[in-house]
C-alpha cells in the first residue's frame, strides 16, 4: 500500500493500492481508467494556487494537482476520455457560525483506523497496542496543541504551525464528547456508524452491500481509567 500524504499525489498501474488517511478538511481526488486499470490519487489541501505553484508539493492545490495527475496517468497509458473521478473528504474542521454540520442535523464519522479482518483475528494484541498508542498521542496533542502544531509543521513544512494547532483544537472539539469521556476517546456510537453507512449508500453506487458491523469492531479502544 502506498500512502499519499498531505499535498502529495501518486499514480499506479494496478500494482499498488493508493490510500490517504486522516483527510480532515483536505480532499482526496482519485482518478482511474477502469479499462487500462491505471489510477492516481491526490491529497489536496487547497482549491486554488493563485500563482503559488510549487513543484515540490504538486498535490497541494486542486487546480495544479488534477492536471498533473491526469498528465502522469496519460504517460502510463491511461486515456483521458475513459477516466473516472471520485472526490472525498472536505470535512468542516472549524466552526463557522450558522453552518456547522450538527446544526444541519448531520452526525457522521469520517476518520478511523483501518485494518483487515484477518489481521484483527491473527494479531489482536498489535491492533490493541496501535489503537492505544494512537489514543495516547491524540490525548497528548489535545493537551498540548501548540506543541502538536509545531511537530506537524516539522514533518509538513508547507503547513503553518498555527494552522496545525488550530486544526488540532478543532478536532478536539469534535472528538471529545460526553460519550467518549465516559467510554474512551475513539469510541464510536453504533447508531452514528449506521447513519454514516446510509449516507454513503445514498451518494455512491456501492458494488457490495455494507453493514455497520463490517466497518467498526468494538473492544480495542482503551477503557477510561484503564
Amino acid at each position: 500500500m502506498l500512502n499519499v500524504g498531505v499535498a502529495e499525489l501518486k499514480v499506479s498501474d494496478n500494482s499498488d493500492i493508493l490510500a490517504s488517511f486522516g483527510l480532515g478538511s483536505c480532499v482526496a481526488v482519485a482518478v482511474y481508467d477502469p479499462k487500462k486499470k491505471i489510477g492516481g490519487l491526490a491529497h489536496v489541501m487547497l482549491p486554488e494556487s493563485r500563482g503559488k505553484d510549487n513543484p515540490k508539493v504538486p498535490g497541494k492545490f486542486a487546480d495544479t494537482a488534477i492536471p498533473d495527475l491526469v498528465d502522469r496517468l496519460e504517460r502510463l497509458g491511461a486515456r483521458p476520455k475513459c477516466l473516472k473521478c471520485k472526490i472525498v473528504g472536505g470535512a468542516q474542521m472549524f466552526e463557522i457560525p450558522g453552518s456547522r454540520n450538527k446544526d444541519a442535523g448531520l452526525a457522521f464519522y469520517s476518520n478511523g483506523i483501518v485494518t483487515s479482518e484477518k489481521f484483527i483475528q491473527d494479531d489482536p494484541d498489535t491492533v490493541r497496542a496501535f489503537v492505544g498508542a494512537t489514543v495516547r498521542g491524540m490525548t497528548y496533542a489535545f493537551a498540548h496543541p501548540r506543541e502538536a502544531g509545531e511537530i506537524f509543521h516539522k514533518h509538513h513544512p508547507e503547513i503553518d504551525a498555527s494552522v496545525a494547532q488550530a486544526e488540532t483544537q478543532a478536532v478536539q472539539d469534535i472528538a471529545v464528547t460526553p460519550e467518549t469521556e465516559a467510554k474512551g476517546l475513539g469510541y464510536m456510537d453504533p447508531n452514528i456508524v449506521r447513519e454514516t453507512v446510509e449516507a454513503v449508500k445514498s451518494s455512491f453506487d456501492l458494488k457490495y452491500p455494507v453493514q455497520p458491523n463490517d466497518l467498526y469492531v468494538p473492544g480495542f479502544v482503551p477503557k477510561v481509567g484503564g
